[in-house]
């Protein structure tokens, strides 16, 4: 089964199965696409899950986009 998505509901869900036993870790395959701008092709990272549910790795710009939205609420409101 092929699935693309943007959702880390997901992707988390996916995890858990993996650390749950429900999955196992070989048959996960998770390719983080990116196109940088000063790139003519995207790159391809592909990302292993581990038997707890852990990524090998976390590539830039890959589901960080609450980690963006929580730090600035972690930092004061303008205007203050």
């Amino acid at each position: 089964m092929c699935l693309e998505s943007h959702s880390d509901h997901l992707l988390n869900g996916i995890r858990v199965a993996v650390h749950g036993g429900e999955l196992r870790p070989g048959d996960v395959s998770i390719l983080f696409f990116d196109s940088p701008a000063t790139e003519a092709t995207a790159r391809v990272d592909a990302i292993r899950v581990d038997r707890s549910g852990r990524l090998d790795h976390w590539p830039e710009g890959f589901f960080d986009e609450s980690d963006h939205l929580l730090d600035q609420l972690l930092q004061p409101p303008r205007g203050t």
